[in-house]
């Protein structure tokens, strides 16, 4: 009877990853995971090469196992959207990071040092965001009824360590939000937010990316680069 078990688990798990190759040679997919390795290479003075980050960087690793399972979970269908969770469970037991699967996140996303991570069902995440460890993008815990109740973050957006983001809220572009911070209503775009809802700098964005560029290492990035969507793969 053990080996009975065993070898419907490894059928399980053959089936599996024959799955994820699947989902991971698809174009949406693989421009997201070269757009992610792109964003900690450019944001991690740490890191020496797009390989280094891609076998050792669990923030990366994580993003790559949700991505799987979000392809999974929007084909629906009980089989589909349990694997989803499966992989959800098993990168939360390895990577301690918890990210739902129908939880929706754009392309190029680092997530730095990773543990403690925890991103909602109905969170939506925009491209070119940058969060560090224990950051929250939860529910407030008020009744839906079956509503979105996790927040909206825009693109170029920065989540300090330890910053909670929650309910249906939306944190607009360019904001950055400090360490520890607590955001449980609307941001403007272009805003610094630290402590609970306190917005103590707002910027020109429009202004800001007309007239600078952004340089990273020995990188220099015009403000209308858009990595995120560069690849046609």
């Amino acid at each position: 009877q053990g080996d009975m078990v065993r070898d419907g688990v490894r059928k399980q798990e053959m089936a599996l990853y024959d799955e994820m190759k699947v989902v991971l040679s698809q174009p949406q997919v693989l421009r997201a995971l070269v757009a992610d390795l792109t964003k900690a290479f450019l944001c991690d003075p740490a890191a020496e090469s797009f390989l280094q980050l891609a076998l050792y960087f669990k923030g990366f690793q994580a993003l790559t196992a949700y991505r799987v399972a979000h392809e999974l979970w929007k084909r629906g269908g009980a089989v589909n959207q349990n694997a989803a969770l499966m992989l959800q469970s098993r990168a939360s037991e390895l990577f301690a990071v918890d990210i739902h699967p129908g939880a929706t996140i754009g392309n190029g996303v680092m997530i730095d040092h990773a543990t403690g991570v925890v991103i909602g069902a109905t969170a939506v995440l925009g491209n070119d965001v940058m969060m560090l460890h224990q950051v929250t993008l939860g529910a407030s815990g008020k009744p839906t009824g079956g509503a979105k109740r996790h927040p909206t973050i825009g693109s170029r957006v920065v989540l300090g360590a330890g910053s909670i983001v929650l309910g249906d809220i939306s944190v607009g572009s360019d904001t950055t939000v400090g360490a520890r911070a607590i955001v449980s209503k609307d941001i403007e775009q272009g805003s610094t937010v630290v402590e609970v809802n306190k917005v103590i700098k707002r910027r020109d964005v429009t202004s800001m990316s007309a007239k600078t560029s952004q340089s990273v290492g020995a990188t220099v990035l015009s403000p209308e680069f858009d990595y995120t969507h560069m690849w046609s793969i």
